[in-house]
C-alpha cells in the first residue's frame, strides 16, 4: 500500500513536471516566431523607407551616396589588407625563427668528422638519420643508404672501373703472400733492432706502421 501510493506520487510528480517543461518550450517558440515576425516586419519597413529615399534623392545627392559607399569600401578593403600583411609578416618571422632554431640545433654536428668521438653513439640523436646500406646499385651492385643521392656511384651504369692489376712488390708480397713470422694480414711480426745495445726484437704493429716502417725491416 505504501510503495503503490510512493509510485503515485512519483508519476503524478513526474507528469506536472513534463507538463511544465512542455509548456516553456511551447512558449519559447511562440516568442521565436514573433520575435522572427518582427524582425522580418522591421527589415520589410526600413527596405521601403530606403527605395523611396533613394527614389526621391537628386542625382547630385545619389552620386555623393555612391562615392560615400566606395569610400567606405576602400577604407574597408585597406584596413582587412593591412591585417592580413600584418599575420603575414608574422608568419614569415616566425618561420624564419623556427629555421633559425633548427640550424642551431644542427649546428654541433657540423664538421663533425673532424672531431669525431668514438665512444658516442651518433645514430641515437634525432639529427642523425643514416639507416643502413639496403639499397642496391642495379647497375654497379654497390650497396648504398636509402637517402643516398641517385647516381653517385656510377653515373647510372655510365663509369665503369676496370680490372684491378695486380700489386706491385712489396705490396704484393705483403698482402697476398709471404707474411712475415706472425702475421695475420692485419698485424704483422716486424723484426727491430735496438740501436743502444743491438738486441733485436719482435714487434707486432698494424699495416700502416708496417709500411711506415718498411725501412727497418
Amino acid at each position: 500500500g505504501v510503495n503503490q501510493l510512493q509510485y503515485m506520487q512519483k508519476k503524478t510528480l513526474s507528469k506536472i513536471k513534463f507538463r511544465s517543461q512542455y509548456s516553456q518550450r511551447k512558449s519559447v517558440r511562440r516568442e521565436i516566431a514573433h520575435q522572427t515576425e518582427e524582425r522580418a516586419s522591421g527589415n520589410e519597413q526600413s527596405r521601403q523607407r530606403m527605395a523611396q529615399i533613394r527614389a526621391e534623392e537628386t542625382a547630385e545627392q545619389h552620386a555623393t551616396r555612391l562615392e560615400d559607399a566606395r569610400l567606405r569600401v576602400r577604407q574597408s578593403r585597406s584596413a582587412t589588407s593591412n591585417v592580413l600583411r600584418s599575420q603575414q609578416r608574422e608568419h614569415n618571422r616566425l618561420q624564419i625563427y623556427e629555421r633559425r632554431q633548427q640550424g642551431k640545433a644542427y649546428q654541433p654536428y657540423n664538421r663533425l668528422a673532424f672531431r669525431y668521438n668514438p665512444s658516442e653513439d651518433y645514430c641515437l640523436s634525432r639529427h642523425v638519420l643514416i639507416g643502413t646500406m639496403t639499397v642496391v646499385c642495379p647497375y654497379c651492385k654497390a650497396l648504398k643508404f636509402s637517402g643516398e643521392t641517385k647516381g653517385m656511384c656510377c653515373a647510372p651504369g655510365k663509369t665503369k672501373l676496370s680490372q684491378l692489376k695486380e700489386p706491385p712488390e712489396p705490396l704484393k708480397k705483403t698482402l697476398l703472400a709471404g707474411y712475415t713470422d706472425g702475421a695475420d694480414g692485419y698485424n704483422f711480426s716486424v723484426k727491430m733492432a735496438n740501436p743502444v745495445n743491438g738486441e733485436e726484437t719482435n714487434r707486432k704493429c698494424s699495416a700502416m706502421n708496417y709500411y711506415s716502417y718498411g725501412l727497418m725491416v
